[in-house]
C-alpha cells in the first residue's frame, strides 16, 4: 500500500483525498462527521493541541525505540552488519 508509513490529519471533507491516500489517517475529534467516519483514527480536539499531542506520541515512541539498544553511555554498539 503507498503511503502506509505516513500519517495525515484531517478535519473538513476537503482532508478526505489525503485521508485516503496515507497509511494512518487521522481525525481530529471535533472534525466534520465524514471525516470522522473515513479516519482510521482519532485525535483530540484543536481546542486540546490534537496534532501536536499525536505528534508528540510519535516522537516519544522513536526515541524509546532507538535508545532500546544503546549502551551504558546511551550510544548504539555498532558491528558487522549493523550499518
Amino acid at each position: 500500500m503507498a503511503g502506509h508509513g505516513i500519517a495525515a490529519f484531517g478535519d473538513m471533507p476537503n482532508d478526505l483525498p489525503m485521508l485516503r491516500a496515507v497509511g494512518q489517517s487521522y481525525a481530529v475529534s471535533n472534525g466534520h462527521p465524514d471525516v470522522l467516519a473515513a479516519a482510521r483514527f482519532r485525535a483530540p480536539s484543536n481546542d486540546e493541541d490534537g496534532v501536536a499531542r499525536v505528534l508528540e506520541g510519535f516522537i516519544d515512541a522513536q526515541a524509546r525505540r532507538s535508545t532500546a539498544g544503546a549502551g551504558v553511555c546511551g550510544m548504539r554498539e555498532h558491528g558487522p552488519g549493523s550499518d
